[in-house]
């Protein structure tokens, strides 16, 4: 897998065919943009389910999403901090602490904000 930054996936995200995405009930393609612009195909026949399930992986990680996703990821730092530095005894409960539901529910709240949830 190849290690890719935050910046070049949202570069690549932008030079992208616009979203949405989808894949064609005929065909084992996945268009884009407004123009619907033949993004790519996956090989195979349509019945199989690997190919479908490919086909509906690539046409759900439109550029759309995936820049939606890098806004949550870049509003959670301060979160992912205060998750991070808790110890065993900052949690009242071993597992489910009420510091990690807080977390939860603004990580929650921020995805909701970006439009992910």
């Amino acid at each position: 897998m190849p290690d890719i930054s935050l910046d070049r996936l949202e570069q690549l995200a932008k030079a992208a065919t616009p979203s949405p995405w989808w894949t064609s009930d005929e065909h084992t393609m996945v268009y884009g943009g407004p123009d619907a612009i033949y993004v790519c195909e996956v090989p195979g026949p349509k019945a199989n389910p690997s190919v479908r399930a490919d086909l509906d992986y690539l046409s759900s990680v439109s550029p759309e999403i995936v820049l939606r996703l890098i806004t949550a990821l870049q509003a959670c730092p301060e979160i992912a901090t205060k998750i991070g530095t808790q110890t065993e005894n900052d949690r009242p409960n071993k597992y489910f602490g009420e510091s990690a539901f807080e977390a939860a529910d603004a990580i929650r709240s921020m995805l909701n904000e970006v439009g992910i949830v």
